[in-house]
């Protein structure tokens, strides 16, 4: 894992970057293609099947390109300064108020191990210096699942029974706070729901569900 880092940091130095949606030489997201983004700045629950223990979802934009191909150029190529543009594109196009913390939806150690990271636990990150708000790993996942966007509703909801435990630290840093929690693409919202339910179990003043695109 350490050799093939040194190698993606080696060709990030020596090849431009290119925009994702076009290849447009000279950045990850070219003026062109930023344009072409179906942004939803409306704060809404609407959308979720799942959604009774969040207070209030906001959701960046619709899955499709370019967004599409941002989240997959971070996820399955390692690109991992298309977490600072997500960043950027939540912090300017929608109206997030004032958090105590920012967490995100914790994946599975076998996932951590074949890709290397949590793509949205970067993107939280890179949100929270701009938010100047603390980012914490406040939840855990304790069992590997299957991945959502291939599972039916119900299959989701089996997958996600008793697969969160917030940290044994994470107390401190949830009762009476107002949380936002972030998953890169969500579709029913089972999985934010289930991470909000054991944040607000835990004494969380209110939850709120942060996605970078609704497929």
């Amino acid at each position: 894992m350490v050799k093939n880092d040194l190698i993606l940091k080696a060709w990030n130095v020596i090849l431009p970057e290119y925009c994702l949606g076009c290849n447009k030489k000279g950045s990850l997201l070219c003026n062109q293609c930023y344009l072409l983004i179906h942004f939803n700045p409306t704060p809404t629950k609407n959308f979720l099947f799942q959604q009774d223990c969040l207070d209030q979802v906001l959701c960046l934009a619709t899955y499709q390109p370019p967004i599409s191909n941002l989240i997959r150029g971070l996820k399955y190529h390692n690109i991992k300064k298309i977490s600072v543009v997500l960043a950027d594109l939540l912090y300017y196009h929608l109206n997030i108020k004032i958090y105590h913390v920012i967490t995100w939806v914790p994946t599975s150690k076998k996932r951590i191990n074949e890709r290397g990271f949590n793509q949205a636990q970067l993107i939280a990150e890179n949100l929270a210096i701009k938010l100047n708000i603390n980012s914490l790993a406040l939840i855990k996942k304790t069992r590997h699942t299957h991945k959502q966007a291939q599972s039916s509703f119900q299959q989701r909801m089996h997958n996600l029974k008793k697969s969160f435990l917030i940290n044994d630290w994470s107390p401190v840093f949830i009762k009476n706070k107002n949380i936002l929690i972030l998953d890169d693409v969500v579709s029913t919202g089972s999985t934010l729901n289930e991470c909000a339910k054991i944040l607000k179990k835990a004494g969380a003043k209110t939850v709120t569900g942060l996605a970078i695109a609704k497929s």
